[in-house]
């Protein structure tokens, strides 16, 4: 299942924590790179700018499931299973599927047509809907990673001659760090230790952190 199960309220107020923090460093990603994509309106910036958006809305919703889950322990709330635990799943599914391919965009937006933003979010929304109704996120978390690996090439081949090389290429790598550690964390089926978690979220906040003090000091 794309979610972790929880056994302790203290990994709610955990991911409680966490989410709210990648939730803000997202939007002041976003609203920071607003001014100079008013100024310039590039493309490529738009796109960015949206990555960041759609990972914090992604991590909004991904708080939703964990709300379920300690409802559930809490509350014997159990309508999740029914109705409101697969919407939420489909909403993180897309949100963070658009977040990849908006990052891809980012570096190959000279070439875009509309037709091909029409594509992303029909590969976005089929994505969610095999997460619908399979429950799993081994197709999902296979088809992101090789998204992103897609995303780091490109951003290797654009800017790799540019003097901003280095940093926007780091920011890319980091991002699949990033991502690739929580994947590795919601995957598995068995319930993760919290000191494990916690170290986990430590560290992404941390990634996370960098992303934006790198973007901070590039739209300078």
């Amino acid at each position: 299942m794309m979610r972790p199960i929880f056994h302790d309220p203290t990994i709610f107020y955990v991911e409680l924590i966490y989410s709210a923090i990648i939730i803000i460093l997202s939007l002041l990603i976003f609203f920071r790179t607003k001014e100079i994509y008013d100024l310039t309106k590039h493309k490529g910036i738009g796109f960015f700018r949206n990555t960041f958006l759609f990972f914090g809305l992604a991590y909004f919703f991904r708080f939703m499931i964990t709300a379920f889950d300690i409802s559930r322990m809490t509350f014997d709330f159990h309508i999740r299973k029914l109705f409101l635990m697969p919407i939420v799943l489909v909403v993180v599914s897309y949100l963070s599927t658009m977040a990849i391919l908006s990052l891809i965009f980012s570096t190959t937006w000279k070439n875009l047509k509309m037709r091909f933003i029409i594509v992303a979010n029909i590969i976005a929304a089929m994505l969610s809907l095999v997460v619908f109704f399979t429950r799993s996120s081994i197709v999902l978390i296979w088809c992101q990673t090789i998204l992103l690996i897609i995303a780091i090439f490109l951003s290797y081949k654009k800017h790799r001659k540019s003097k901003r090389f280095s940093s926007l290429f780091l920011i890319y790598v980091l991002l699949f760090a990033f991502w690739i550690l929580n994947m590795a964390v919601i995957s598995p089926q068995k319930p993760i230790p919290i000191e494990f978690r916690i170290l986990q979220n430590i560290i992404s906040v941390g990634i996370f952190s960098f992303i934006f003090y790198k973007v901070k000091k590039l739209i300078k």
